[in-house]
């Protein structure tokens, strides 16, 4: 665990020992004791009604059999009807994501997606595709106070193809050469190049040490740099500013900047700028997430002012401003964020490992747009679903009452309730939880993550309508009875 690996892994599992609900979860936890007390309230009514009937041998085990009335009637369908629906709902949306190549782990993740306001993405190999090529390199000239900049002519060049073993070192200057020796020792390895902390022995090649890494940090630990002619100078005030200010300038352009030394107490060598082209689909679903009304962050560690702007810890602070946060990433140090997130998603072609096992969902980032408006759909359908119930269940429960209270038989029994429940209520229910996704669903804003599933308004308007329903199955049971 004291490695840097370990330390992820520690990251991770803390995270997995903390997972906190999903905002659907928190919503149909809260309704559903909202619903519980009402339905507690009702059971005692109907119970404190028939208290004559307790010790009556005219009923078969008296108060007994009144409370099992009450309780059963009231209680045993409602919230497992949401329940089932809802697992339908997901298996659903989940045959037709994983077509378009998108895998869910965690199937409530489908609908957290869905109330997602901000999505945090890695750059390299998320927004980009992460097959870098190098477009642009410098060195500094015969004097410090000049630098050479180079660009690569004809498409960018591709260091996986191997042509780069084709260079002709004549007709260079002595520190493109080291430059050249320097990724040819990087380019053979198994070969004929032994790497031990940096040290590249080829054949026919004197033993050097090599290092590339970030500009700022080899500016830092580098005491001179080699010109033109391969003699070096020492790196004062003026050349370190010169450095930076055509790094900035190649940072500008989008490329990743790698800085390159060599040998004891490092010679700063030059900068190589290496292009990560974004990927095709990524610019489409940008526009159509700002549409959707879904803030789109880039968080990378690429170049220091970037860093200084967005880090990865700022998940952590969007998720304390009541944002629902949805992380994107490939790489090993994206796990905690895509752990600890609302709901972290890993990208299918390019994610390691480590990354993959920390997801909710596997995606790539354009089809992430159509996920996000299933997952509308999932939770607008489940609205619809709940409001018919309501309107269903209140009716049921309205004629249990007037029966109770006006002294007559039951209207309806058990079997009856199980008959209209399952074969009248529940196909048409269905049916709603498995509307099609909206034409304009993805030109409304995301709902707010503390907006009630069902608010007090409709909850009245279905009240009124579940009344209106059970007063006249009452009153059409009278009639016939009478």
């Amino acid at each position: 665990m004291c490695t840097e690996i370990g330390k992820i892994q520690r990251q991770i599992h803390d995270e997995s020992m903390e997972e906190s609900d999903t905002p659907l979860k928190k919503k149909l936890d809260e309704f559903g004791n909202r619903l519980t007390s009402a339905i507690g309230i009702v059971c005692l009514v109907v119970w404190a009604i028939n208290y004559k009937y307790f010790l009556s041998w005219d009923v078969e085990d008296g108060w007994p059999s009144y409370f099992r009335y009450s309780f059963e009637k009231c209680t045993y369908y409602f919230k497992i009807a949401v329940l089932l629906l809802l697992l339908l709902a997901y298996l659903l949306v989940q045959g037709k994501w994983h077509k378009r190549t998108q895998i869910v782990r965690k199937l409530p993740s489908m609908e957290t997606l869905g109330s997602t306001t901000m999505i945090c993405s890695d750059k390299t190999g998320t927004s980009t595709t992460n097959q870098m090529s190098v477009s642009e390199f410098f060195t500094l000239g015969g004097k410090t106070t000049a630098c050479r900049v180079f660009g690569v002519e004809g498409t960018t060049y591709d260091p996986k193809d191997g042509l780069i073993m084709d260079w002709n070192c004549y007709n260079m200057d002595a520190t493109l050469i080291l430059i050249l020796k320097y990724v040819q020792s990087a380019m053979m390895l198994g070969s004929s190049v032994m790497v031990v902390t940096r040290v590249f022995k080829a054949t026919g090649l004197p033993t050097e040490a090599a290092l590339k890494g970030a500009v700022e940090s080899l500016l830092e630990c580098s005491t001179h740099v080699q010109l033109a002619d391969r003699s070096t100078a020492p790196i004062d005030e003026s050349c370190r500013q010169l450095l930076l200010s055509r790094l900035l300038e190649m940072s500008l352009k989008g490329l990743r900047c790698l800085g390159l030394a060599y040998k004891d107490d490092l010679g700063f060598v030059g900068v190589v700028g290496l292009r990560d082209p974004p990927r095709e689909e990524v610019h489409k679903a940008v526009n159509d997430c700002r549409r959707a009304g879904i803030k789109i962050m880039v968080i990378t560690g690429d170049n220091k002012s970037t860093a200084e702007a967005v880090c990865r810890e700022f998940s952590c602070f969007l998720m304390e401003t009541d944002e629902v946060v949805a992380m994107t990433g490939d790489g090993v140090n994206d796990a905690p964020a895509l752990k600890l997130v609302v709901i972290g998603i890993a990208m299918g072609n390019t994610g390691t490992k480590v990354a993959k096992e920390a997801y909710d969902m596997v995606d790539n980032f354009s089809t992430i747009v159509s996920a996000v408006a299933e997952g509308r759909a999932i939770y607008n359908n489940m609205k619809a679903f709940i409001r018919y119930m309501i309107s269903s269940n209140v009716g049921e429960v309205i004629s249990i009452v007037l029966t109770a209270v006006l002294g007559i038989p039951e209207c309806l029994i058990l079997v009856q309730l199980l008959w209209v429940n399952l074969v009248t209520d529940g196909p048409p229910a269905t049916a709603l939880g498995f509307n099609p996704v909206d034409v304009d669903i993805m030109q409304k804003p995301p709902r707010k993550s503390n907006d009630a599933l069902i608010n007090s308004w409709v909850f009245f308007r279905y009240m009124v309508i579940g009344s209106y329903v059970g007063i006249a199955t009452v009153g059409i049971f009278i009639v016939w009875y009478t």
